[in-house]
């Protein structure tokens, strides 16, 4: 105590330097254990592989996390040991990063919509409050609301089967509330209030009459392997090779995607 009273100077800063030190330590400790936490809760995480692109462009090689739009429906029909695919698209990446959506007199303006195939909710897991999320998206025009949306559209009713109404620069449209999520099983890499399924007008639409295999790599792709996915993995790689690009397991997937 004596020495640090006489080198005052000298003191305060090895004091600040110790605790600057120890402050960035458990800041990094906390951000990279909030990083390795997404998607821990999927119930099939070690079997889901998302579809990145790797274009080679003028002896360049840049990678993608996306994917062509057909890519993942093929590989499901060419490869037996793809049980089943999803994909997410990004309504931004076509510039309408902005929806209002409208329930009689309420409006918002929502950008975390996501549009998905009907059976995302097969690969990945959420917490339904209400609906069934094997059947949730089957029907067309149909969305999923997250716990924080449908409390502000619809207060303490009941929203399912409620229809809200979708306007952004692709156009108008009419959607039937059929599940309700929350976060409460874990923080997932896919960020959105509002998942619409592909199967409806304007941008889903859109998506679905999308066959390009080069050049459109806007889409997230998901598939779910048959069980022992690194032997199915070896095998679709080297089969698939250069055409389709790598695949990633979901679990090395973390922040956010939207």
């Amino acid at each position: 105590m004596r020495f640090l009273l006489k080198n005052k100077t000298f003191s305060l800063i090895n004091i600040i330097g110790l605790a600057v030190g120890t402050l960035s330590c458990i800041y990094i400790v906390l951000y990279v254990e909030d990083q390795y936490s997404y998607d821990k809760h999927q119930d099939h995480a070690a079997d889901i592989y998302r579809i990145t692109t790797t274009l080679k462009l003028s002896g360049e090689h840049h990678k993608y996390a996306s994917s062509s739009p057909p890519i993942a429906a093929a590989m499901k029909h060419d490869f037996g040991e793809v049980r089943e695919y999803t994909r997410v698209f990004d309504a931004g990446i076509f510039g309408v990063d902005q929806s209002l959506l409208q329930y009689k007199e309420k409006a918002f303006s929502e950008k975390k919509i996501a549009f998905v195939d009907s059976t995302f909710f097969h690969l990945f897991t959420y917490h339904f409050l209400r609906g069934n999320p094997s059947r949730a998206l089957d029907e067309p025009f149909s969305v999923v609301l997250s716990q924080t949306m449908a409390a502000r559209f619809f207060g303490g009713e009941d929203p399912i089967g409620k229809v809200i109404q979708i306007d952004n620069k692709a156009g108008k449209e009419n959607l039937k509330v059929t599940g309700v999520v929350d976060e409460s099983l874990g923080k997932t890499h896919i960020t959105a209030d509002v998942f619409i399924t592909m199967n409806s007008g304007l941008i889903g639409k859109l998506v679905r009459k999308d066959d390009s295999w080069a050049g459109s790599n806007y889409i997230y792709s998901y598939v779910k392997l048959a069980a022992g996915a690194n032997q199915v993995v070896s095998l679709l790689t080297s089969t698939i090779g250069c055409n389709i690009g790598y695949i990633l397991p979901v679990r090395a997937c973390h922040g956010q995607m939207l």
